[in-house]
């Protein structure tokens, strides 16, 4: 037989329990929420990449006596779109993602203090070189190795009432290096997180896209 406190801790366990279950978001309400997130992020896109925007990207070279170069890079976007669809899942019931076409991709490789072979191009020892090529036409020439226009999708997955980042993708499936830097802080084939205060704060406006999520 159950001890009177036996049963006042049951009780309370169950009430519990039927509080947490009442202030868990219907299905529909939770669709309607991820769905006005989406719409959010995508929005704060569209006004980012209304007009040409430029970062500092941090590429690896044995050429270089610090073993990297730096080099800015100006996107031009076409249009930015979303999409977002259902999971049979209770852990991830949402994915997304976010899309921009780039018409225009040139980097700063016609200047710079550092001589590259492979591929030939100028790039710069600091960010706060590169960055001194940021104004200057003249320094931009058609990033290599690119098919334009190029689709990007930021992909996220719905956790626990937020959008969470997983990647940075092209249209062929492939993830973008400068990108997924940039936008994601990881590090990705040949391409290293920029850190340094002046790379940092030139590339915060990229940061802020993936804040606010939730």
């Amino acid at each position: 037989m159950k001890s009177v406190r036996d049963i006042l801790f049951l009780l309370a366990c169950t009430l519990s329990g039927l509080s947490a279950f009442a202030q868990m978001p219907t299905p529909d309400a939770q669709s309607t929420r991820a769905l006005e997130l989406v719409e959010k992020m995508t929005a704060k896109f569209h006004a980012f990449l209304s007009k040409p925007q430029k970062m500092v990207y941090k590429q690896k070279s044995d050429q270089s006596p610090s073993k990297s170069v730096y080099v800015v890079r100006e996107l031009m976007t076409k249009e930015v779109s979303s999409d977002m669809k259902n999971n049979d899942s209770s852990v991830i019931p949402f994915n997304a993602y976010v899309q921009f076409t780039l018409g225009s991709v040139t980097d700063s490789v016609k200047c710079g203090s550092i001589e590259l072979t492979s591929p030939a191009m100028k790039a710069s020892a600091t960010s706060a070189e590169a960055l001194k090529s940021a104004e200057k036409p003249e320094c931009f020439a058609p990033a290599a190795g690119l098919t334009l226009p190029l689709v990007i999708h930021v992909n996220f997955a719905y956790q626990r009432g937020k959008w969470v980042a997983k990647s940075v993708t092209r249209g062929d499936g492939k993830r973008d290096p400068v990108l997924t830097a940039t936008l994601m802080g990881i590090a990705l084939d040949e391409i290293d997180v920029v850190e340094d205060g002046d790379g940092a704060t030139y590339n915060s406006g990229w940061k802020a896209l993936m804040t606010g999520n939730s």
